[in-house]
């Protein structure tokens, strides 16, 4: 399925994926999981060979308050509609690019906002807002 099957479907969960390193946060948002209201699983992650937004199925939704760990890495997982209020809303459109100063990637919802998420290559780290559009 690609993730274009996305567009038109619910979303019923949201869940981000930090990246911690010695006890360190190095990126509160290292990934990104949507499930839609058919319970597919996609996750959004930043592909760090060619610094481009990639979209790929999953076959669960991880758990907010789960983390992965080994030696000195660490994934927590956060649920996102704490800070982010778009459980139910539809997708409208998917798109990823390069701005130069970083790329985006945007998940527009039919209630006229959007999830924007830019990895800025001279920190290295991702920043998420939610912008009307």
């Amino acid at each position: 399925m690609e993730e274009t099957a996305l567009v038109g479907r619910r979303c019923k969960a949201l869940v981000a994926r930090q990246f911690w390193l010695d006890g360190r946060l190095v990126d509160e948002f290292c990934a990104i999981f949507l499930e839609d209201d058919h319970k597919d699983v996609w996750k959004l992650y930043l592909d760090d060979e060619d610094y481009s937004w990639k979209w790929e199925p999953e076959q669960e939704m991880p758990k907010p308050g789960v983390t992965i760990s080994d030696a000195d890495l660490s994934y927590p997982h956060t649920d996102m509609f704490i800070r982010f209020p778009l459980r139910d809303h539809v997708i409208g459109s998917l798109t990823e690019g390069d701005l130069g100063t970083c790329a985006r990637a945007t998940i527009r919802f039919s209630n006229g906002q959007a999830l924007v998420l830019d990895f800025e290559y001279a920190t290295e780290r991702t920043t998420v807002r939610l912008e009307r559009t």
